[in-house]
């Protein structure tokens, strides 16, 4: 299947796509945009050192935006400010029904800003940053931080970069820092070793928390395994994802342009990856392919994409290969946590977890079958005394249970007329199996079409 690219993505008027195109042309130039879209109308902020030219930026704006023939953008607002202020220096209109402008294909024209717009300063913003220039470093950390009512200043001492962060309240200390760190890894200055990360609350003279790791050049490595072979290629993964164009709309938590670089980066797999947020924070990716995948090459290949992008809300991760055929079929899950500002294997902790989950679930069931297991009178008669079958109930039970026979796994199973039950599984059993409580559940109502399914 053909996913969409940049390009297609801002035909149909999603804003980050359009900023994305905006910002190949204007940011050597030192020029951020930022585009929101709602109700029909396309809002562009754009932002520099210095006010940018309205006379300029207006008339490419028009020509640019009309160029994509977005049917669901009607008019354009454009707003021109200096970096670090919140007051629009200046802002314009176009209505898009209707008009017959000059097509301007955003991704390669380059003729209306390249002639036009001209700086009085001989390098960028962000060429300056890449110099270790710590104010334009600080406009650039500024950049994605204001939106999180976060202000940052900074100072470089013998490769060592020190930020504040300030806000009201006091900026979240994992989300931060992984916005830090994934502009300073992206900006690849050479005069920054390590950094130290400070946050506080604005009007406080101490720092609430502080956070320092170093900037280490990211190489890829190609694993190859048993049940198939990796691409090895010569380019870098950062290299690849240029080229796609979807790493800044994947920063921004995109599920698609997540999907779409994971799916590139498990190309020799052939499979389809489909991605869903869980409990607003986890990363749910579900590889569908037919195929025996490596578990564990494809928890690598995963975290090094999320590594790279480090998108935003996003602090663990679930990486599941699912039968496409059979979607209710999971063959495998592996699990990633941001710890430290890197997604790291969280498999072992969570399996751990879960199988101290299901423990405490065979406690409690066996804890209420002792305290509420009805006793027998002491006028019942010897005949009531002597031991019933298997298959059949206590003398003082109302529902009689039937032996079905064993699951797949080998454990006996019973059942009512209501649920299935399980007998003798253990916390260790559910390891020895590499599965969990809630698989082994699933495996078992397939195999008996019952839909309660519990342990003894």
């Amino acid at each position: 299947m053909t996913q969409p690219n940049i390009l297609e993505l801002a035909k149909q008027g999603d804003a980050k796509a359009i900023a994305l195109l905006l910002n190949r042309q204007l940011q050597p130039k030192g020029i951020t945009a930022t585009a929101a879209l709602k109700d029909g109308c396309l809002q562009v902020i754009l932002e520099a050192v210095e006010v940018p030219s309205q006379q300029v930026l207006a008339a490419y704006m028009s020509k640019s935006i009309a160029g994509l023939g977005a049917a669901s953008i009607e008019k354009v607002k454009v707003y021109g400010r200096q970096t670090g202020t919140k007051v629009p220096a200046w802002n314009q209109e176009f209505e898009m029904a209707g008009q017959k402008l000059p097509v301007a294909d955003v991704s390669e024209t380059r003729s209306a800003i390249s002639t036009e717009v001209t700086e009085s300063k001989p390098l960028s913003l962000k060429e300056r940053a890449k110099l270790g220039d710590v104010e334009a470093i600080a406009s650039l950390l500024n950049i994605p931080l204001r939106n999180k009512g976060i202000s940052a200043t900074a100072s470089l001492q013998d490769g060592c970069l020190q930020v504040m962060l300030e806000g009201d309240p006091v900026p979240e200390e994992e989300l931060a820092v992984r916005v830090v760190r994934r502009e300073l890894t992206s900006l690849k200055a050479g005069a920054i070793a390590s950094v130290k990360v400070y946050g506080q609350q604005v009007g406080e003279d101490f720092p609430a928390w502080n956070r320092e790791f170093e900037i280490v050049a990211q190489t890829q490595t190609v694993k190859q395994n048993n049940n198939v072979k990796l691409n090895n290629h010569n380019h870098t993964l950062g290299d690849s994802i240029e080229s796609d164009g979807l790493q800044e709309i994947a920063k921004n938590g995109d599920l698609n342009a997540i999907a779409i670089l994971i799916q590139k980066s498990l190309a020799a797999y052939e499979v389809h990856v489909d991605a869903e947020i869980q409990y607003g924070v986890m990363l749910w990716l579900k590889l569908k392919s037919d195929k025996t995948l490596d578990s564990q090459a494809c928890l690598n290949r995963v975290s090094r994409i999320l590594n790279n992008i480090q998108p935003d809300k996003i602090v663990s991760a679930r990486i599941s290969q699912i039968n496409s055929k059979n979607p209710k079929q999971q063959a495998w899950n592996k699990y990633l946590a941001f710890k430290e500002g890197q997604f790291i294997d969280n498999t072992k902790a969570v399996n751990q977890m879960t199988g101290a989950f299901c423990a405490a679930v065979v406690i409690v069931l066996i804890f209420i079958s002792v305290m509420y297991k009805p006793t027998s009178t002491t006028s019942s008669s010897p005949a009531s005394s002597s031991s019933t079958p298997a298959s059949s109930s206590t003398s003082n039970s109302t529902t009689p249970r039937t032996f079905l026979g064993k699951s797949q796994t080998g454990y006996e199973l019973w059942a009512d007329k209501n649920c299935v039950y399980v007998k003798g599984m253990t916390e260790g059993d559910l390891a020895r199996l590499n599965t969990d409580v809630w698989r082994f559940k699933d495996e078992v109502k397939l195999q008996t079409g019952y839909k309660c399914v519990l342990f003894e």
